[in-house]
This record gives structure tokens, C-alpha cells and sequence, in this order.
């Protein structure tokens, strides 16, 4: 939700008070200049609800003028609800209404995404006969998350292969075949797996599984 919308909502509680506010002035002395001490209409909104400041209160009372929840009496200069929430309830509705539209499209979107992946990993499957390697977790600390994903590829590389040793480009690409990845990705699992101590480089220069 929106900042202003979820303002909005938490306001509206307070602008229905005020559609009810008994006659009040916003401005006792008007041969000096307006301070909030000046408002027994704002004040009265702090004492309804203390969670609000003289500057939120401010804003609310501008905000409910403008809505036409209160309304000034020229004869006396007080101000006053009007029991009128038609704009208010309105307002409520076309938010309630466009925050319902907004959940709807997230849900069908990530819905969509979830099956795009399903359907990647279906034809995955079908082309290598094995499951594609699991996407890498997003968020979180990064420790070890490389060698983790790497982990998952060597075993299911070191399960189908049947060659020994392998020079770094080939085993870069055995990698990728067994995982579905980018080859400057199966690069980076190769070294993290070597660093790790789980392959080896040979004298030849050739690598392999330990």
C-alpha cells in the first residue's frame, strides 16, 4: 500500500470525529498572528486523539475542510461538522477498491512467474534428463551461498560423469549441462570447488573430482 493511502486509512477514523466536532473556532484572536494555541478546533482533535501532534492536526483539520466533513458559520466564525461523510466514504472506496485491483495483478504476476519456472524446469528436465540446479536464494548473507550451488552441480556432474579428468574448459562445460547455468557462473563454481578442496588441478593442468 501506498504511504498516503495507508495515511490516508489511518486518518479516517479522525476525519469521521470531525463530522461530528461541536462548534469551535480555529482562530480566537485574529489581530495576532494563527499558532496552533490559537485553535480550540485543532486542540480538540489532540484530545480525541492523543497519537496526534499540533502539526498532523494542522493538516488533518485543512483535510477535512476541503472534504466538506466541517464547515464555518459566518455569523459566529465557529467551526463545526457537517455529519456529511459522503466524500469520505467515497474516497475510502475508490482506494479500497484500487488497493484490491493492485493485490490482484501482484498475485496473478507472481502466479505467472511460478509457472514459467515450473515450465523452465519441466523442459530442463526433459532435455538432460536431470532437474535443473536450485536458483540461488535471494536476500540473506552471501557466505558460502557460491559453494553451496556449486555443491549441488558437482554432485550431480561427478553422479553422471564418466571421464576422470577434464581440462578447465570442458569442465566448464559439463558444468553447464548439468545445471542449466552460464558458463562465467560454472567458472567461478569450478575455482570455489577447488578452493574447498572438492576437485583438484593435476600437474597436466587437467581437472578432477576428489
Amino acid at each position: 500500500m501506498y504511504k498516503h493511502t495507508a495515511t490516508f486509512f489511518r486518518r479516517a477514523p479522525i476525519y469521521r470525529s470531525l463530522s461530528k466536532m461541536p462548534p469551535l473556532s480555529n482562530w480566537l484572536d485574529r489581530t495576532a498572528p494563527w499558532t496552533p494555541d490559537q485553535s480550540p478546533a485543532q486542540a480538540w482533535i489532540r484530545q480525541q486523539f492523543p497519537e496526534v501532534d499540533e502539526i498532523e492536526a494542522n493538516r488533518i483539520f485543512s483535510a477535512a475542510r476541503s472534504r466538506k466533513l466541517v464547515r464555518i458559520d459566518p455569523s459566529t466564525m465557529l467551526w463545526s461538522g457537517t455529519g456529511d461523510t459522503a466524500d469520505l466514504d467515497n474516497g475510502l472506496a475508490v482506494l479500497k477498491a484500487q488497493a484490491q485491483t493492485r493485490n490482484a495483478r501482484l498475485a496473478s504476476k507472481a502466479a505467472r512467474k511460478e509457472r514459467m519456472a515450473e515450465r523452465r524446469a519441466a523442459s530442463f528436465t526433459a532435455r538432460h534428463g536431470t532437474e535443473p540446479a536450485p536458483p540461488r536464494p535471494k536476500g540473506g548473507p552471501r557466505k558460502n551461498s557460491r559453494l553451496d550451488a556449486a555443491l549441488v552441480v558437482f554432485e550431480r556432474w561427478k553422479a553422471a560423469s564418466k571421464i576422470p579428468a577434464w581440462p578447465l574448459a570442458d569442465l566448464i562445460k559439463s558444468f553447464v549441462v548439468h545445471s542449466g547455468g552460464k558458463a562465467d557462473t560454472m567458472k567461478k563454481y569450478v575455482f570455489a570447488l577447488r578452493k574447498a578442496g572438492r576437485v583438484c588441478q593435476q600437474p597436466d593442468g587437467q581437472f578432477r573430482a576428489n
